[in-house]
């Protein structure tokens, strides 16, 4: 047998696993409290199973893509616990998606459509998010340090409790984001939009907010210690002795 028809068997033998596993799980995930989690583990090498998703590396390039993913990413996709850690979802959309408590740390999602996603207490830290769109997700309490947002779209999000210090906001729109009890210490929101943004209660010590627009933005007992405010925009802002 040719090394190609051995690469072509291979391939179609792990897209059958990939279809099999996702028929047992959907036959047998699903216990008394409905929330669809089960825990097995598999040994088979490039397979792995976490609480409701399926990933294997058929092209064992040691990077999941979103064909190797089961359920696929797809528009209010259920991957709520899914470890999709370093996971290549550039592009991909996942509007409406439950990503409940996932595990999305260094995965690439440049440029991915998260709108009115559910990335409750997900795990976002090292992530890419480049150009993604994450307007009105529901994303509190969720775990986003040093993650790269520059130039992201938030507006209407819900980032309250989240922890997004260190993180890259540069050119970000969080216009209208809830971002109430957020931890955004040290991160870069240079010329971001945080216009009628809600940042009670936020920590924003060391953060650079240089020419980013502050107007209307609710400040009431923010943390703005050492923060560069440098040309930033703070017309209508309230809460904050910095609001003019």
């Amino acid at each position: 047998m040719t090394r190609r028809r051995r690469l072509l068997l291979t391939n179609f033998i792990m897209a059958a696993l990939i279809m099999m596993f996702s028929i047992l799980f959907q036959a047998f995930a699903a216990p008394a409290n409905g929330s669809g989690s089960i825990i097995t583990n598999i040994a088979e090498e490039g397979v792995v199973q976490s609480l409701t998703c399926i990933t294997i590396d058929v092209n064992r390039d040691g990077v999941i893509d979103r064909f190797e993913i089961s359920p696929r990413p797809l528009p209010f996709a259920k991957l709520a616990r899914c470890d999709l850690s370093f996971a290549n979802l550039s592009s991909v959309n996942l509007y409406g998606a439950n990503l409940v408590l996932s595990d999305l740390s260094s995965a690439n999602l440049s440029h991915a459509n998260l709108s009115s996603a559910n990335l409750t207490n997900a795990s976002l830290s090292y992530a890419n998010l480049t150009y993604s769109n994450l307007s009105s997700a529901i994303i509190s309490r969720a775990s986003i340090l040093f993650a790269d947002i520059s130039s992201a779209t938030l507006s209407g999000a819900n980032l309250s409790g989240a922890n997004l210090g260190h993180s890259d906001l540069h050119l970000a729109d969080l216009s209208g984001a809830n971002m109430t009890d957020a931890d955004l210490s040290s991160s870069n929101l240079s010329a971001a939009s945080l216009l009628n943004a809600n940042l009670s209660h936020a920590r924003l010590s060391y953060a650079n907010l240089t020419l980013a627009n502050l107007s209307y933005a609710n400040l009431t007992n923010a943390d703005l210690s050492s923060a560069n405010l440098s040309s930033a925009i703070l017309v209508g802002c309230t809460g904050n002795q910095i609001c003019h």
